[in-house]
């Protein structure tokens, strides 16, 4: 028994992994590394110490050369965000921590970006036109419009397709809801007088 305890005592001092490296004792680790994906092609990599200590992680795919990735402040709070993953891709990777000048290196972890389901993200009033002259004449016309209902706030619905149509030329403070129509009849509602008339006297009212 006394052989046992020895031997329990001594793997709490230093454990070496199937590669050779000294492994964090128990008790620095408190949160094991873990994978928290975001967008597509990035992932952060973050773990849990119980004494200060520099954040080293060291990570690759297959067989070739790591990329060794380091914020040197001190933190028991560790978190490093890695780019440019490629996609279905097994990927390894180790932590290092430091206590007392010494550097412990953990096991390797691994994931699978595979497993990433985040969806790329789409910017708010995205113009696929471009910025150019008449993108900025149709902006001006589409903040005259809105200026003369008297609305400060609220939302305004969208008629046809096209760039005189497109909801990024709206001012910020205007949020907007799309309708398809067929062409016949969004040129019906460009040209009717009647119809614009309508549609803000319906603004007017559900503004008041």
């Amino acid at each position: 028994m006394l052989a046992l305890l020895l031997a329990t005592m001594g793997s709490a001092q230093a454990q070496i992994g199937p590669e050779g490296k000294q492994l964090p004792k128990a008790e620095e680790l408190i949160i094991r590394p873990y994978v928290q994906y975001h967008v597509p092609g990035q992932a952060t990599i973050a773990w849990k110490t119980s004494v200060p200590s520099p954040t080293i992680l060291e990570y690759g795919s297959g067989e070739g050369k790591r990329t060794l990735a380091t914020d040197a402040t001190p933190t028991t709070e560790h978190k490093i965000v890695i780019h440019n993953l490629e996609p279905h891709t097994v990927y390894l990777y180790n932590v290092t921590t430091e206590k007392d000048g010494k550097a412990t290196t953990s096991v390797d972890y691994s994931f699978d970006t595979t497993f990433n389901y985040t969806v790329t993200p789409i910017p708010e009033n995205l113009n696929p036109y471009g910025d150019d002259a008449t993108s900025a004449m149709y902006a001006k016309a589409a903040e005259q419009i809105i200026a003369e209902t008297g609305i400060t706030a609220g939302y305004c619905l969208v008629y046809g397709s096209g760039r005189a149509s497109h909801r990024s030329f709206l001012p910020h403070h205007v949020a907007a809801i799309s309708a398809a129509v067929a062409a016949a009849e969004s040129n019906t509602i460009r040209t009717s007088a009647e119809s614009l008339t309508f549609l803000l006297t319906q603004i007017r009212r559900a503004h008041v």
